[in-house]
Formats: structure tokens, C-alpha cells, sequence
């Protein structure tokens, strides 16, 4: 696995020499709260019916901002090998043959998608990768005292953020989550689990190891995907934003769009 990200980066870096000779791509991310309640990660929002009246006008009021933005391709988090079945359902909700679930990629992307008749990119990798043991990162192993520091705080964000999603619109609660300020904020947090240790290994520095390794093959199928004069728009959980927006800013890839600024524009 390590070889192969090597060799990914290794051709980002060709790439990104052939991006330069035409226009260098745009790049915005939109992260987003998961609007269908899969119950996935380690602290979870209960986000409201967003297929109600209020909030199919919120959301559409989203849509008519980033639309702004006029994306060429639409990169979404659903798995790689997953292209082909996206196509379709695409390609059916264009067609009015079937409604957008509520997957906020849907919701916002595909409704974006089918106005603009743009492409939607299945780029997601949710592999171990290196580390192929799933005890190596089982933070719940770790000092109990230490570990009740960080699911507090953590606790204590989703708390907060439960509270907006019952009081504010759609458009509120995602220029809240991609501001630089909560940003920032979630990077820190990663800081402090990677101290996490179990009386036999370092849990919490390999949990973020295998997050970070995450992040680094969804950039790369970004790459792998885009072209000179792209205007890239990834929507995903907003906890990969401070990552992958960093990776498109350090990569000197990408013209990357500040997603604070612009939704506070646009919106």
C-alpha cells in the first residue's frame, strides 16, 4: 500500500506539471453534516427530514449559490468502484425517473448536476490500508481517563452542532461547519487523539495515521480526475475538509476557493 501511494504521488506531481501548461483547475469543497443518518462515525448529529417543505427550499437555496460556482465535475463521497451504479441513478434523477435520496451528495450534488449537466465522480477509499488490523486503531482501548478527555470534547461539538441543525437553515448550518474557524477547530481535535495509547500500542497515532492515509487516496482520485480548466466541487462529510483542502492548497494544483468566504457571498 505504501508503494502505491508513493506512485500516486508520483504522478500527481507529473500531473500537476501537465495542469500548469492550460489553466490550473478551481477547486471547492463543500462539507456537509450527513443529512441521511447513517450512524457511521464516532459522534453523530440526528439531522432532520430533509426531504420536508423548509428544508427542500433550504437546500435548493444552496444549490442556487454553489451553482455559482459553475462546476465542471461534481466529486462526491461514495466509493470508487461505485461509478458505474452512480452513473445511473444520475442519470434516472435527471430523467425524473427517480427522486434524490438523502444523502446530502444527492440532495445538493446531484440536483447540481443535472441543472448544469455536469459529470458526478464517485471518489471515496474507506480501506485499512497499512494498517490491515482494525485492533491497531481501536481507540476504545485506550487510558480510560485520557480517553474520556477527548470523546467529551467531541461530545460536547456534537451537542452544539445538534443544536443549530434544530434551529438554523441548511445554508446556516453548512457556512457553520465551513468556516475557517471550525476548521481549524477539527484539525486540533485529531491532535489529540493521536496521544491516545493503549497499555500495548499507540492507538490513537495510528487511528489518525489511517485517516490521514485516507484522505491522501480520496486526493488522489481527485487528481486522477481532473483536468486543466476544471472546476472541481467535492462535497463530503466536513471532517475530511481540513485535509483535503490543505492538500489542494499545498499540492499547488488547484486555484482552491475559500468555502467560507464564498458561502457567505452567495448564499
Amino acid at each position: 500500500m505504501m508503494h502505491r501511494l508513493a506512485l500516486l504521488l508520483a504522478l500527481a506531481a507529473f500531473s500537476g506539471a501537465g495542469m500548469s501548461q492550460g489553466a490550473r483547475p478551481a477547486f471547492l469543497f463543500l462539507g456537509s453534516y450527513h443529512m441521511n443518518n447513517h450512524n457511521r462515525d464516532m459522534f453523530n448529529l440526528k439531522a432532520s427530514d430533509v426531504t420536508s417543505v423548509q428544508r427542500q427550499r433550504e437546500i435548493l437555496q444552496v444549490v442556487d449559490a454553489v451553482a455559482a460556482f459553475q462546476p465542471t465535475k461534481i466529486m462526491i463521497e461514495r466509493d470508487v468502484a461505485d461509478q458505474a451504479e452512480v452513473q445511473a441513478q444520475l442519470r434516472q434523477t435527471c430523467d425524473g425517473k427517480r427522486s434524490e435520496s438523502k444523502e446530502e451528495y444527492e440532495q445538493i450534488g446531484f440536483r447540481l448536476a443535472c441543472r448544469l449537466r455536469v459529470p458526478v465522480v464517485a471518489i471515496n477509499y474507506n480501506d485499512l490500508g497499512p494498517i490491515a488490523d482494525p485492533k491497531k486503531i481501536d481507540i476504545g482501548t485506550a487510558n480510560p481517563k485520557e480517553l474520556s478527555k477527548v470523546m467529551s470534547l467531541g461530545e460536547s461539538d456534537n451537542t452544539a452542532l445538534q443544536k443549530l441543525e434544530q434551529t438554523e437553515s441548511v445554508g446556516k448550518i453548512l457556512e457553520y461547519l465551513n468556516s475557517d474557524r471550525k476548521t481549524r477547530e477539527i484539525a486540533s481535535r485529531y491532535y489529540l487523539l493521536a496521544r491516545l495509547k493503549s497499555p500495548k500500542d499507540r492507538v490513537g497515532a495510528n487511528w489518525v495515521q489511517y485517516w490521514y492515509g485516507r484522505n491522501l487516496v480520496i486526493f488522489a482520485n481527485i487528481l486522477e480526475n481532473t483536468l486543466p480548466g476544471d472546476r472541481v466541487l467535492v462535497i463530503y462529510g466536513y471532517g475530511h475538509g481540513y485535509i483535503l483542502r490543505g492538500m489542494a492548497e499545498e499540492s499547488q494544483l488547484f486555484d482552491v476557493v475559500n468555502t467560507e468566504d464564498f458561502l457567505h457571498d452567495h448564499l
